[in-house]
């Protein structure tokens, strides 16, 4: 197993109370408990994780059917590290075990590992480590998952999942006042006209889109913006599809958020969660339908 994949989409926090403090009567009232992280190089042996992301037909033109998942509802994933293996677990209730035997190595890369099974259903499985401004994350990382439960029929049975996990910030860790902007990358598919855009270079990773994200850690609200462009697959000039704004709000208790994406006759969804140390880093997973156009992606980022 790749290192950079040894804790794909995992959390270990190792919890050490402190002393000190005051409380009634004289009786010590212990601080809450520090958090240490792990990163994902760091982390070895079995694991489980949790993610947030949206969940969508495979095949457009049916967007009534997307889900948002909040974090801890979305996929399910473990991995053995006897086996080296991961096994994913819809909340939609089908799974898929992936070993060494199903990796593809031809569309594997350092940054990503795809992995292909095909009997009797298909699946199709990628977990990737993104850059932002040339600096891998160190805490998060993203998965994409299309499963199709009749290779027969695929249009009615095929869905897509893009989710979110890693190393996330703790509940405890969660800043309580204050507010943080990020740097960002941006990526996914635009469908226009029944022809695919992407909206970064496939194989230098350069986003051809730009995003902003913040946090009001005080009052919960969660704001986005999108700027997305696109280019045809196999190469042509950009095309610009608009801007999208997006307001949302913290999860209460824990690091997950969720919101809604709004622009001219378009309307979306988006969910992700922050990762690492105080929310050092983020990720969410987000869906667009327009009048002339659907589209899919990604967007991570890094405190600023």
């Amino acid at each position: 197993m790749k290192q950079s994949l040894a804790g794909a989409m995992a959390l270990i926090p190792l919890l050490s109370a402190c002393g000190g403090g005051g409380g009634v009567n004289g009786t010590p009232t212990p601080p809450p408990p520090s958090v240490t992280y792990r990163t994902l190089d760091e982390l070895s042996g079995n694991q489980t994780f949790k993610t947030a992301g949206v969940s969508l037909p495979a095949i457009t033109g049916d967007g009534s059917a997307a889900k948002t998942y909040k974090f801890g509802s979305g996929i399910a994933l473990a991995y053995d590290a006897a086996a080296d293996s991961y096994t994913l677990t819809s909340p939609e209730g089908y799974s898929v075990t992936m070993t060494q035997a199903e990796l593809d190595p031809s569309s594997s890369q350092d940054s990503s590992t795809y992995f292909k099974r095909a009997d009797p259903t298909e699946d199709r499985v990628a977990l990737a480590r993104r850059q932002v401004n040339g600096v891998r994350l160190n805490y998060t990382m993203f998965g994409s998952w299309t499963h199709i439960a009749d290779t027969s029929d695929p249009r009615g049975t095929q869905r897509t999942d893009l989710a979110f996990g890693g190393v996330p910030t703790q509940a405890s860790d969660v800043p309580k006042s204050g507010t943080a902007n990020y740097g960002t990358f941006v990526g996914g598919t635009i469908i226009s006209n029944n022809r695919p855009y992407m909206l970064n270079d496939q194989a230098s990773s350069a986003s051809y889109s730009s995003a902003t994200f913040s946090i009001n850690f005080e009052t919960g609200a969660v704001d986005t913006a999108l700027n997305l462009k696109g280019s045809p697959a196999g190469g042509g000039a950009l095309t610009d599809f608009g801007n999208f704004t997006g307001s949302g709000t913290l999860d209460s208790g824990g690091p997950g958020f969720s919101g809604a994406l709004t622009g001219a006759d378009t309307s979306g969804v988006f969910a992700g969660a922050l990762f690492g140390p105080q929310g050092k880093e983020m990720g969410y997973a987000w869906y667009l339908l327009g009048s002339t156009f659907e589209g899919r992606g990604i967007v991570v980022g890094a405190k600023k």
